[in-house]
């Protein structure tokens, strides 16, 4: 038993991403999301906790990409209403 724990620790540390990658994508996902207009106050201390939580480097690129799609989403959602609002202010007007 106690050789299979420490087998699995072994290949758990092999598998692990560099400390460096780990610190860059956690430097990213920080970056993005930190003071973003477009995250509220929740998501924003969420993405901070998890992130420095997590130790899959892949997770933490996917998490990088999904955020850079949802606020490039929500910009373009708030671009889109501000056009509508100011092309019915011109009908109307």
């Amino acid at each position: 038993m106690a050789t299979r724990v420490i087998r699995a620790a072994a290949a758990s540390t092999v598998a692990a991403a560099p400390l460096s990658e780990l610190a860059a994508l956690r430097t990213q996902l920080t970056a993005l999301t930190f003071a973003s207009p477009w995250l509220t106050v929740a998501e924003q201390l969420r993405a901070n906790h998890h992130a420095y939580e997590c130790q899959d480097a892949g997770r933490l690129e996917r998490w990088c990409l999904n955020t850079q799609a949802t606020i490039a989403r929500r910009a373009a959602e708030y671009q889109r209403q501000c056009g509508q609002r100011g092309s019915s202010s011109s009908i109307h007007g």
